[in-house]
């Protein structure tokens, strides 16, 4: 279901729109970041660094990179292990890291 969600948000991005995917669930929540106690974090928004850029268009400077993967379509017959030595987390990474300057 994640996949499909993703490439609707992919296609709704190329027709204009700027904003995060939706309501994160508590599954996809704690799928993705948890405790030491295995609560998922209280809010997480999923968003693309077009859109994230788009938000951040007042500020001087905005550097972003991926970083992160995990055995999802269409990598399901890799290991993580293997995955992580590739070029795929920079490029379709899970993790966003931002540094923007006022």
């Amino acid at each position: 279901m994640a996949f499909i969600r993703t490439l609707l948000y992919s296609l709704k991005e190329i027709f204009g729109y700027r904003g995060v995917v939706g309501k994160s669930t508590d599954k996809e929540r704690s799928a993705y970041d948890q405790s030491s106690t295995g609560c998922g974090a209280p809010h997480t928004d999923f968003i693309s660094i077009k859109s994230l850029q788009e938000f951040c268009n007042e500020y001087s400077n905005f550097a972003s990179n991926l970083e992160n993967i995990s055995r999802e379509l269409p990598f399901i017959h890799k290991s993580r292990e293997r995955l992580l030595n590739t070029k795929y987390p920079r490029v379709c990474g899970l993790d966003l890291y931002v540094t923007v300057t006022k």
